[in-house]
This record gives structure tokens, C-alpha cells and sequence, in this order.
């Protein structure tokens, strides 16, 4: 008599069940969030610029008059101090001097005016010429690192290859060279940051030795990241000077930086998935890398089945009309990674059509367990790429009921560029009531012309940063 043999058998069911609901919370996850991000391009930042213009205003229309007084006492300062070096008199004469010619210019006739002007153009630019003598050397090691006509000079034997390998060897010199200084710029944390920023001068120091060292070392990240978190009255101050040696501001030299980043990797130069840390943190990555023609013929092969589940005849008219636009930033998607030879983000891609299309049928449970943990990593990569966005003030502004809240925090660094422009005035304003008072006894006992002459200065040419006398144009 034969044996019957009984096998056993697993229903799959209720864990294909399980897998499908948690995939399709990370697909839900990640749509929700890109329905986000879309949103913020599209109306959340545009309302918060227009509320932002209205709202800081005043705010803005306040400093903008204070720096401007700031100015015009700056460069008044100046000439004082510029006249006391080259006539080799007192800073008190220096000041009648300068207030004489400012009555004259206020009440003289036109031609009187017309002298006076091109006098002080005269003698703003020797002060400008004498700023620039005293930090030459850093400046020409600076220009010659960031002009490229500088570079081919340099490599003009060099082409192809041989020159792109030269570029990365003096590249990772400097890496290695900087190495201890790029671990601290990294290692600045944001509060760290904006203490460092409330001082002006440390400020300065901060942003000036960060642009000299990161763009030796091309980290232009770094850069970005504390220019970003420096203040506006910083930010003039270091773009009129950043000007005068580049030609334009460090704002225009990092938006051209980015601009060329993202043309010479292999996304479009409108990707908003570019992600400009990572390009210059792993700079060298790109050369390294070259895609196999395995990967090309995968790549297609995931592709073509992309497109024969969303091409326009196989989506009924209703699906095509309530996902319009989720098909328009999976179409653009599909072309970037298809562009990349991205193997692992078409798969991703076409994961993600399946759930949305609801074809399950064609995975099966260990296909399902897997794709969750590859939409959970697309999760965090959309994060991480989209950082900054999320933590914009503008983030969420149209869902605000109230931007009292928002205003405060925003309103905070106006207020404090505006108060610090005032300490400054009121420090200068005080510098030549001293002067005015110096003056005034000084005439009193009989004039200029029997004080005693002062020896002539010796301007060192590396001269340390001082509140008094020192000619600083702002």
C-alpha cells in the first residue's frame, strides 16, 4: 500500500498585502513631497518674495539711508586722514581743512564746485590705489589661482587628458595643503556661524580666509554655505572689495561657479537635482567612473518598460488628466536618469510606475520588500538634494495663518544691520567731534600755523585693522 505524501503550502497573500501597504506609503511619501517642493517653486516662494518686499520695506529703505550716511562719513574720514599723511599735519588740521572745503563747496559758485569735485575723485582714488598697494601680494596669488587666463598661461603645453590630470594634481595639493583649514570650515556648525557673524571684523576675517582657501581647494560648497550666513552689511562691504579685484561680486562669481558645474556633469543645466555639495566635495568621482555597456544595456531595457507603461495610449484620458503632474516630473526624471545611464534611479523610477499604476501582479513579495527600502533611500536622497528648500522661510507660506511669528524672525538681521550701521556712524560721528573740538582750541590760541608739524608716517605696507584714523573705504 503506497504512502500518501502531503506538502505543505504558504499563502503569500497577507505579507504580499503587508510589503504592498508599506510600499505604497513610501511612494505616497515621496509624492506628497514633491507635490511640496513643486508648490514652493511655484506659489509659496513667489507669495513669500512679495510679502518679504512689503513687509521689510521700511526695514530695508532705513538701512539702506544708514549705509549711505555711513558712506559719505567713511570717505569724509578718508580724505581726513589721507590730507594729515600727505601734507604732514595734524589730524585736527586735516579735519578744518576738509570742513573748510566742504563750506566752500556748499556755497561756492559752480566752477568753485566743479574744482572741488574733481579734487576729491583725485584723492579717492589715491586712497583707493593705496589700499590696494598694501595687499598686492594677496591679491595677485589670489587672481592668478581664479583667472583662467593666468591658468592657460601656465598649461599652455598641456592638452586633452595630460591638462585635466595637471588640474586635479594641483587641486588635490591644495586639498592636502588646506587640508586642516577645510576641516574646520566644514566643522562650523550654523550656530557657530552666525555668532562668529555678529562681529564685523571677525566676520570679515571669516568669509575673506574661506574664499582665499576653498577656492584654491575648489570646495565652492563651503563657500555658498557661509556666504549664506553672513550678514548684509558684510556681504556689501566684501562684494565692493571682491569687485574691484574679480570685476564682479562673489554672489555673480558663485552663481557662474554653479552654472558651470552643472554644465560640465552630465545633468541639464535647469536640474534641480544638482547637487552642488556633492560636486565639489567628490569632485574628482565623475573621472573616475566611466559606465560599462552592461549598464548601458540595462538602463534602455528599464527604459523601454518605462515607457510601455506610460505611454499616452496605454493611460486612460481620466488618468492621464489627474496625473498630469506627476507624469510631467516622472517624464523629466526618466530623461535625466535615462541621460545619466542611471541604472538604479530608472529602477526606482519604474518601481515607482508599478505602485502607482497598481500593477503588482508583476512583482513578487521579495521584489516588494526590496523596493521599500529603495524608496525609503529616494526618500532621504530628495531630502538631502532639497535641504535648503525645506528649511526656506518660505517653506509652507501659503498654508501660514498667521506670519507675525515669521515677520520676528525675519525682520531680526535687518534690525541688527541696522543697529550696528548707527554704533558705526555714532563711533565716527565722535571720532570728528573730537576733531571739530581739537580744532576749534587750536585756533583759539593762535592757530594751525604755530602747531607743531608731525613726522612723517611710515605706513607699514601690512598695517593691522584699527576703528581710528585708518583710511577703510566701505
Amino acid at each position: 500500500m503506497r504512502k500518501k505524501s502531503y506538502l505543505i503550502t504558504l499563502d503569500q497573500e497577507p505579507l504580499r498585502m503587508s510589503a504592498i501597504v508599506e510600499l505604497e506609503a513610501w511612494h505616497d511619501k515621496i509624492e506628497l513631497l514633491e507635490i511640496e517642493i513643486q508648490k514652493y517653486h511655484d506659489t509659496d516662494f513667489k507669495l513669500y518674495d512679495d510679502w518679504l518686499r512689503l513687509t521689510m520695506g521700511n526695514l530695508q529703505t532705513e538701512i539702506n539711508l544708514l549705509f549711505e550716511k555711513y558712506k559719505k562719513l567713511s570717505l569724509f574720514h578718508n580724505w581726513i586722514v589721507l590730507t594729515s599723511e600727505e601734507k604732514n599735519i595734524s589730524l585736527p588740521h586735516a579735519f578744518y581743512l576738509m570742513s573748510e572745503e566742504e563750506l566752500k563747496f556748499q556755497k561756492g559758485s559752480s566752477e568753485e564746485k566743479e574744482l572741488i569735485e574733481k579734487l576729491r575723485k583725485e584723492r579717492t582714488n589715491r586712497i583707493h590705489a593705496q589700499l590696494k598697494s598694501e595687499n598686492e601680494d594677496d591679491d595677485d596669488e589670489f587672481e592668478s589661482e581664479l583667472d583662467p587666463d593666468n591658468e592657460k598661461h601656465n598649461d599652455e603645453c598641456l592638452e586633452g587628458d595630460d591638462w585635466i590630470k595637471n588640474k586635479e594634481g594641483k587641486i588635490r595639493e591644495q586639498r592636502e595643503k588646506f587640508k586642516k583649514e577645510i576641516l574646520f570650515f566644514e566643522g562650523l556648525t550654523d550656530k557657530k556661524l552666525v555668532k562668529l557673524m555678529r562681529q564685523f571684523d571677525e566676520g570679515i576675517s571669516l568669509i575673506s580666509n574661506c574664499v582665499f582657501i576653498c577656492s584654491l581647494c575648489y570646495r565652492f560648497d563651503i563657500i555658498e554655505r557661509i556666504w549664506n550666513f553672513t550678514p548684509l552689511k558684510i556681504k556689501t562691504h566684501f562684494n565692493a572689495d571682491f569687485k574691484k579685484q574679480m570685476g564682479i561680486t562673489l554672489d555673480q562669481y558663485l552663481l557662474n561657479i554653479k552654472k558651470d558645474a552643472q554644465r560640465s556633469s552630465s545633468s541639464a543645466e535647469n536640474d534641480e537635482e544638482f547637487n552642488f555639495k556633492a560636486h565639489f566635495e567628490n569632485l574628482f568621482s565623475s573621472s573616475k567612473n566611466e559606465i560599462s555597456p552592461e549598464n548601458i544595456e540595462v538602463a534602455k531595457i528599464v527604459y523601454r518598460r518605462i515607457m510601455m507603461k506610460i505611454h499616452p495610449d496605454k493611460l486612460s484620458t481620466d488618468f492621464a488628466t489627474n496625473k498630469k503632474n506627476w507624469l510631467d516630473r516622472l517624464w523629466k526624471k526618466i530623461q535625466t536618469a535615462y541621460n545619466k545611464t542611471d541604472v538604479k534611479a530608472l529602477q526606482n523610477l519604474h518601481l515607482q510606475v508599478l505602485i502607482t499604476l497598481k500593477k503588482y501582479d508583476e512583482l513578487d513579495y521579495s521584489d516588494l520588500k526590496a523596493g521599500s527600502k529603495l524608496l525609503q533611500s529616494e526618500l532621504m536622497r530628495i531630502e538631502k538634494s532639497h535641504e535648503e528648500t525645506l528649511q526656506h522661510p518660505a517653506w509652507g507660506f501659503s498654508k501660514l495663518k498667521s506670519y507675525k511669528k515669521l515677520e520676528k524672525i525675519i525682520a531680526e538681521p535687518y534690525k541688527k544691520t541696522s543697529r550696528d550701521l548707527k554704533k558705526d556712524i555714532k563711533r565716527i560721528e565722535g571720532v570728528h567731534e573730537t576733531l571739530k573740538d581739537f580744532a576749534e582750541s587750536i585756533k583759539a590760541v593762535g592757530g594751525f600755523r604755530q602747531a607743531i608739524r608731525r613726522k612723517p608716517v611710515q605706513r607699514s605696507k601690512k598695517r593691522k585693522s584699527t576703528n581710528e584714523y585708518q583710511p577703510s573705504l566701505v
